[in-house]
């Protein structure tokens, strides 16, 4: 198989447009009707597949259109480096994950945390120090924990942020492995 520049590959030839074997029609048939469902389960994405004809020989195009999220491969995600793929796990799975869905470690959200979670000290210090150093006036200071939070783009959804819960929770730590 060879990459198309479509974003697709094609089985029966090789790169630089030689041809290769080809395959039998009856074969490509079957494998017509096989190849979607395989993919579909494996990448759970739908191509589109051609079977198409040179010189009297057959071979197969799989097309896929480009994603904006990364796609897995039975539920692994791989990278391209040099002339290797390689599995990524780890840190740097996370990093990749965050990097394609453009979030930041401390912007993803935690569930289960509520604005009552948080310390009213931690909030009330913040405002203080905040009109004192002239970065809220006091009409900005005075609104509700949740307009604020808000304002300070510490939720996702209705969900707190772990910058909300670094921030104002009584023990920050608790999103730390082996915390709280």
């Amino acid at each position: 198989m060879r990459l198309c520049e479509c974003g697709g590959r094609n089985a029966g030839r090789r790169q630089k447009r030689q041809r290769r074997g080809g395959c039998r029609p009856e074969k490509s048939q079957e494998a017509l009707g096989e190849l979607p469902n395989k993919i579909k389960q494996a990448l759970g994405i739908i191509p589109a597949i051609s079977l198409l004809e040179e010189d009297g020989r057959f071979y197969i195009e799989i097309k896929v259109k480009k994603y904006a999220t990364p796609i897995s491969c039975n539920g692994k995600y791989y990278i391209r480096s040099g002339s290797i793929t390689q599995e990524l796990t780890g840190r740097e799975l996370d990093e990749f994950l965050l990097r394609a869905y453009e979030k930041t470690w401390d912007s993803l959200p935690v569930p289960n945390f509520q604005i009552t979670d948080l310390e009213n000290d931690a909030l009330r210090l913040f405002r203080e120090k905040a009109v004192a150093s002239l970065r809220l006036s006091e009409a900005e200071a005075e609104v509700s924990d949740k307009a604020l939070l808000t304002n300070m783009k510490l939720f996702d959804g209705s969900e707190l942020t772990r910058a909300a819960v670094l921030l104002f929770h009584r023990d920050p730590e608790i999103l730390t492995i082996g915390g709280g």
